[in-house]
């Protein structure tokens, strides 16, 4: 069974690169997203692992971000990026139409990544 970490923590990340299969940085803009990747990068180095040892996902969380910032995290080292829908209105149509626009938004660009 895949064992994931979560957290920024000098901690958190050093669990990542000794036993982790995977990370889940949160709240992480793609600036913030590079530098914990080159930090998970040097610890599975020193602990004799490789970056491809690992799954890292990250969610800018409730921060708003665009379909261009895709590649930009991908840039930074992302393997995954994970999207909250915390505007979804109250009623079933409304939370549909929401999905359905976060699709075009974010998977259809994904995807030609």
């Amino acid at each position: 069974m895949p064992v994931w970490f979560g957290g920024e923590s000098t901690a958190a990340l050093r669990r990542v690169a000794a036993y982790g299969d995977g990370w889940l940085g949160f709240n992480l803009m793609p600036d913030q997203t590079a530098e914990r990747i080159r930090q998970i990068e040097a610890l599975l180095q020193a602990n004799g692992r490789k970056r491809s040892d690992v799954h890292l996902a990250v969610s800018p969380y409730g921060s708003p971000i665009t379909g261009d910032d895709l590649q930009r995290y991908l840039d930074a080292g992302a393997d995954e990026v994970v999207l909250l829908a915390f505007d979804l209105p109250s009623t079933e149509q409304g939370a549909i139409d929401r999905l359905e626009q976060m699709a075009r938004e974010f998977v259809e660009p994904g995807a030609r990544l």
